[in-house]
């Protein structure tokens, strides 16, 4: 309970922040100019400029990355940048599709024939660390890690593996909440300046029908309430995931997800969220083509911040925020979750240290870095990069409130749970909630239904 007090007391302070300057900033300290402490002694500053190093020898560094156009035009911008502020470096890109990358990866750290900088798959990164010492451990070198979020780089996902950091996140992905403000008003809903709770959802939903029969409050569809709502309330209940990998076993129980399910009935029953014959034609990721989305007949949805773009992009006449996750009353856990979509590192046979370090510092801590990446890696993975790219126009300010929120509200134990949000246990969720929405199934016998599943899965 007093992760969600101080979850709460920051939360509304970053939305006080961004409300005072009109959502374009936040109130991060600005990226840092000092350089590392590491071996790398002659980092960029904040403002680019270059090494004052008088005489360098040339050195050619290799720097490997997979992506699509935008990410590729990106990073050579960066690239471009870096040996601008140091000509004495050039760094070679090799750069494609992810197709064959960790194949490729893999016999090229095996052989000591990596590249001096590369991007790696989270999901490759605990075989790689389990087979061999491949990587620096930044934290040991000293990589100022002084813009980044501890509590979101002390995690596996991260890079982090026994006090080692051997990686950092290209980016971040969270978990938020999207709303309508004057729908809210207008119905005498506070969404942004107090917590609020799953159960206050019930009346909240009557008072938007009131208002208005064509409206709802919680613009939502099976997918999103089996994956955001229920695996958000799961974890709220539990403190944990469905499975935990390392104990190979479905740790909830179903009486807990009885009790969730009855919940998401109450949803339908009570008219919160739209019948689920009508959300069928917008299953998926297909919500913001909703015409009720667009035309603001929605108060409140639940996405990632990878997507807040294209739902704000929907709906060009709405005026939206983002703002805090319903909690669970009593609950264990605020459930919110930031990841990353890839992690960099150094591999520990290079033979340019000092350089590739140089890159990388320059990569993450250096204003100019930061503006010509925007958010071509997911949400910039640091406050100060959210708030320079909000500030200079790249990202939504939105975008980067909700970043904010989620890394301020972070849980501080990570749980990997690769079965329940595999495709297979997914879909799992995703057919229960379904015959709920028909009442094809009761919460009991879809409870009963997915732990069964989940069980099946891990045999």
């Amino acid at each position: 309970m007093k992760k969600v007090i101080s979850c709460l007391i920051v939360a509304l302070l970053i939305c006080a922040s961004f409300a005072g300057c009109g959502g374009g900033q936040s109130s991060s300290e600005p990226a840092s100019s000092a350089p590392p402490a590491s071996n790398a002694s002659s980092a960029a500053s904040g403002s680019g400029a270059a090494s004052t190093d008088v005489a360098k020898d040339p050195v050619t560094i290799r720097f490997s990355w997979w992506g699509g156009d935008a990410r590729h035009e990106a990073t050579l911008k960066v690239i471009e940048a870096f040996q601008d502020a140091y000509p004495y470096i050039t760094v070679e890109p090799e750069y494609g599709a992810a197709d064959g990358y960790n194949d490729k990866l893999t016999t090229q750290l095996a052989s000591g024939t990596a590249p001096d900088v590369v991007q790696i798959d989270p999901s490759l990164m605990p075989s790689i660390i389990k087979n061999g010492d491949y990587f620096f451990d930044l934290r040991a070198e000293g990589f100022d890690l002084s813009n980044f979020d501890d509590n979101f780089i002390s995690k596996r996902s991260q890079g982090l593996y026994s006090g080692k950091q051997y990686g950092l996140p290209s980016g971040a992905v969270a978990t938020t909440t999207l709303f309508n403000p004057a729908l809210a008003d207008a119905v005498e809903i506070d969404l942004t300046k107090e917590q609020f709770y799953w159960d206050d959802f019930i009346e909240w939903g009557k008072k938007v029908r009131a208002h208005d029969s064509g409206m709802y409050l919680f613009g939502v569809n099976t997918n999103y309430l089996a994956t955001l709502v229920t695996q958000t309330m799961i974890r709220q209940v539990t403190g944990s995931t469905a499975i935990v990998d390392e104990k190979m076993e479905v740790v909830l129980t179903e009486e807990q997800l009885t009790g969730i399910f009855e919940y998401i009935k109450s949803l339908y029953d009570n008219e919160v969220v739209p019948p689920v014959s009508y959300m069928a034609a917008f299953s998926g990721d297909n919500l913001q083509n909703d015409p009720n989305w667009i035309d603001g007949k929605y108060d409140f949805t639940m996405t990632y911040t990878s997507m807040l773009d294209v739902f704000i992009s929907a709906a060009p006449d709405v005026e939206l925020d983002v703002g805090l996750l319903p909690l669970v009353r009593d609950g264990v856990d605020v459930a919110y979750t930031i990841g990353c979509p890839q992690n960099f590192s150094i591999p520990s046979a290079t033979k340019h240290k000092e350089e590739a370090f140089l890159f990388l510092d320059y990569w993450y801590n250096n204003e100019t870095s930061m503006l010509l990446q925007g958010s071509t890696r997911s949400l910039p993975p640091t406050s100060a990069a959210r708030a320079i790219c909000a500030e200079a126009g790249v990202i939504n300010p939105l975008v980067a409130k909700a970043g904010d929120i989620a890394e301020a509200c972070s849980t501080e134990v990570e749980i990997i749970d690769t079965y329940s949000f595999a495709s297979e246990g997914r879909q799992m969720f995703i057919d229960a909630v379904e015959q709920i929405g028909y009442a094809t199934m009761t919460p009991a016998q879809a409870a009963k239904f997915v732990i069964d599943g989940l069980n099946g899965l891990i045999k």
